[in-house]
């Protein structure tokens, strides 16, 4: 014969176990989260959007790594348009801030909330953004395979951040329904 103590006990425990989320029935939403707001958690993403996303942290990460590593190379890139003296120390501060960047979207789970990874896009978006109109405005008056090529990267990767981004929203966007009624 079971102790009805003990009954009461593994009761008491499921009852815990689902307002945690953590047992019964697969598909039974915790109340805790339903209580947070956090009833729609469920991220959709628009196709290529994990693809697009691995690309761009590896890409900044990229420029990150060659500013912060080899400063001198990012220089003899456009070497012609080198000043004399030029700063390593604040290209290797740049660096590290790309890198920096580039490792928290690299490190962003997959399964985030769509509000974490619309950031991430914007983040995306704006420093690509930024780094076209840094060498248009710096190389305004000098045309080379070279700049034409950074310029139509640059606009590329920013017009895919912000496509992703506006994906990601209108697929997560709260769906509205329709108040009015046909008497």
């Amino acid at each position: 014969m079971e102790d009805s103590g003990s009954r009461s006990a593994a009761s008491s425990q499921l009852k815990s176990r689902k307002v945690l989320g953590m047992g019964g029935e697969h598909g039974h939403r915790s109340k805790i989260v339903r209580l947070l707001g956090l009833d729609d958690y469920v991220t959709n993403f628009p196709p290529g959007f994990h693809l697009w996303r691995t690309i761009s942290a590896l890409l900044i990460m990229l420029a990150g790594f060659c500013c912060l590593l080899m400063p001198w190379f990012v220089f003899s890139v456009f070497d012609e348009y080198r000043e004399e003296g030029s700063n390593y120390l604040a290209m290797r501060l740049y660096g590290a801030t790309l890198t920096s960047m580039g490792l928290v979207d690299w490190m962003t789970p997959t399964s985030a909330y769509s509000l974490v990874q619309c950031s991430s896009l914007l983040r995306c978006f704006y420093f690509f953004f930024a780094s076209l109109a840094l060498i248009m405005s710096y190389f305004a008056d000098e045309v080379s395979r070279r700049i034409v090529g950074a310029i139509a990267a640059n606009i590329v990767f920013a017009a895919l951040s912000f496509f992703y981004l506006h994906q990601l929203r209108v697929l997560n966007s709260p769906k509205r329904t329709s108040n009015t009624h046909l008497d």
